[in-house]
């Protein structure tokens, strides 16, 4: 781990040293469990072809841009072809390859979910998978998601949306 890695979750606990201690054993233990093993599995490789989550570019200011289509993801939930160890294990094979590969030191050090609701119930949404991975992924990818962008929503889902804003 480097002292860049230790100093981000020192700036996104707000300086709180038992909470970034706590975080930093969390995540030193989850690389140790997670990270040797394959994540490119051929089920993983399969629903990344299918398009459930991607990487589309950058925007205005270089930032990388994730898209999470849960439409898609809804096809996939209907079908059962998707667990929350899979939409984990989709998250981090993105954020991973963005930290990776597309950051630019100084720069360009975060990046932004686009969520596309694409017409998916919020009835429908398992909300402990995404709560699961929530919380995953706020502490072994802190201070990383500059925001997120929801788009596609219905007249409804928008009203309840400015309503919890």
């Amino acid at each position: 781990m480097t002292d860049g890695e230790i100093l981000r979750y020192s700036v996104g606990r707000h300086f709180k040293m038992d909470a970034v201690i706590s975080d930093l054993k969390y995540h030193l233990l989850w690389r140790q469990t997670t990270v040797p093993v394959p994540r490119l599995t051929e089920h993983v490789v399969k629903l990344l072809n299918r398009g459930l989550m991607y990487i589309h570019g950058r925007c205005f200011d270089n930032t990388p841009i994730m898209v999470v289509d849960f439409g898609r993801i809804g096809e996939a939930l209907n079908k059962n072809e998707l667990s929350a160890g899979d939409y984990c294990q989709l998250n981090n094979i993105l954020a991973r390859y963005m930290q990776n590969n597309m950051m630019v030191p100084g720069q360009v050090d975060k990046f932004i979910s686009l969520v596309d609701i694409n017409k998916f119930s919020l009835k429908a949404m398992p909300v402990t998978m995404f709560k699961e991975c929530a919380h995953e992924l706020s502490l072994n990818y802190v201070d990383y998601n500059a925001g997120q962008v929801i788009v596609n929503l219905t007249w409804m889902q928008n009203i309840v949306v400015k309503m919890l804003q």
